[in-house]
């Protein structure tokens, strides 16, 4: 079986998702921010650099041209100055010998006021460029472009440009974020709470055979479990509850009849000993014993029913007493010896254990045991009881040879209202109490009460109870 993959809880989920809605969109700015300063740089430097060699070529070309007025610097800038303002270029012209002929800045002060240094503090670089003057193939000075690029305002658009952008697409994953952690959260959190919601109004409207079927390791994972355990709980506990409720009617059914037959034997029989039926000593006795024995099965009944409603409270009261073993079985092995003779067998020696015991309530526990055996095994019934010690308890046996009892009933024989077979029950009387109120007994001794049997084969009861050290 795999074991099943642990995923994180809501809190981790919940936190996570948070983080990462902040993280993810700031971090997808500042990407953005950079790539487009990036591509902007590039595409400005290779655009700057095509643009001052077409310039260059342009300013030079014009520089030659217009080479005969250098005599005269003003002149020689009155010429070039339409050129050098449309391009934002300053010029030089240096001789072979390193002497200046002309410089632009000379007669442009007013054209720039800032000096370079503010220029670098804004990021904008000056790029020179020397090109040979060439006149009838002959080299006869070197001209030195400058250009500054980009201007300020060029610069700050750029900056506000790739801003702009940057923020639109982070604002756009901010919102494609929230939408996927929602839906996300939605199905992890929300469906499994509806799918809880669902199974608990099936439950609060009887049906207790729907099935919870999330499965996740989570907190509501575990909390699922849990309530698919409570309702498989809640589903045997009322199916219990149903069984035992047609149990106590079928009881309650079998003792009206078991109350009723032998009140009627007994009406009969005073009634016969009223009308004067009864003509000698000898019938009248006859009469006599037969009401005994029926108001003794009255006894047992009411008997059963009293011991039953101080078990349901729990109200039973257990007087312990130090008694010896033998003594204790024998007392009351002597009486049921005496009343059925040779079809009850002791099955001597007993052992003369000292144990701690209510002997009111161990003799009834083995009249429910003998009465039980023959209640079901009938007049035929042959009894065997016997005792031994046990694994350090002394465990008591009665055993008989009726027909046993049915592999299906034997594990439900000691719960309340079991009566095993209807058509048996029937037959047989009593109100399916007795092995009950036997094994609470039993067990309020610290004991254990259970059967062996084979259907057909004859059953063997036994129940066991501590050895008080010596």
């Amino acid at each position: 079986m795999m074991e099943a993959v642990m995923t994180p809880g809501i809190r981790t989920k919940l936190i996570t998702s948070f983080v990462l809605i902040i993280v993810l969109p700031v971090a997808v700015i500042a990407g953005s921010l950079f790539y487009g300063m990036s591509r902007w740089e590039q595409n400005t430097g290779n655009e700057q650099v095509e643009k001052i060699q077409q310039v260059n070529q342009i300013v030079v070309q014009e520089t030659i041209n217009d080479y005969e007025y250098l005599d005269d610097p003003a002149a020689f800038y009155k010429h070039i100055k339409p050129s050098l303002e449309k391009h934002e270029l300053e010029l030089q012209i240096i001789g072979l010998s390193g002497e200046t002929f002309f410089d632009s800045t000379l007669y442009d002060a007013g054209h720039r006021e800032e000096s370079p240094a503010i220029w670098d503090k804004i990021g904008e670089q000056a790029s020179k460029t020397t090109i040979p003057i060439v006149i009838q193939n002959e080299v006869v000075a070197n001209a030195v472009l400058t250009s500054h690029n980009p201007t300020l305002t060029g610069f700050v658009a750029r900056i506000y440009s790739s801003m702009f952008y940057s923020l639109v697409v982070g604002i756009i994953t901010m919102i494609i974020l929230v939408v996927i952690f929602t839906v996300y959260i939605s199905r992890s959190v929300l469906r499994p709470l509806q799918t809880l919601n669902e199974a608990a109004e099936n439950i609060a409207s009887g049906n207790l055979d729907h099935q919870i079927k999330y499965r996740a390791t989570d907190e509501l994972g575990r909390f699922s479990r849990t309530f698919e355990q409570m309702r498989i709980k809640l589903k045997e506990s009322l199916q219990q509850q149903h069984a035992i409720e047609i149990s106590r009617k079928e009881m309650v059914a079998g003792i009206s009849h078991d109350l009723r037959t032998p009140i009627a034997s007994i009406k009969g029989y005073v009634e016969g000993l009223q009308d004067g039926v009864a003509k000698d000593q000898k019938m009248i006795e006859r009469y006599l014993a037969v009401i005994k024995e029926k108001t003794e099965k009255l006894d047992r009944l009411i008997e059963d029913l009293f011991q039953f409603a101080q078990l349901d409270l729990g109200n039973i009261d257990i007087n312990l007493r130090n008694e010896d073993s033998q003594e204790l079985l024998e007392s009351i092995f002597s009486g049921y010896k005496l009343e059925l003779g040779e079809r009850f067998v002791v099955e001597r020696p007993l052992p003369s254990l000292l144990v701690k015991v209510d002997k009111h309530k161990i003799e009834q526990v083995v009249d429910n045991l003998v009465q039980n055996a023959r209640r079901h095994a009938g007049e035929n019934v042959i009894i065997a009881a016997g005792a031994n010690m046990r694994g350090g308890k002394l465990v008591v046996t009665i055993r008989d040879n009726g027909p046993g009892i049915r592999e299906e009933d034997l594990p439900h024989i000691f719960e309340r209202f079991h009566r095993g077979e209807k058509s048996r029950s029937r037959n047989f009387g009593g109100t399916g109490l007795g092995l009950a109120i036997s094994k609470y007994t039993i067990e309020t001794h610290n004991g254990e009460i259970w059967a062996e049997s084979i259907h057909g084969g004859g059953s063997s009861f036994y129940f066991s109870l501590p050895i008080v050290a010596g």
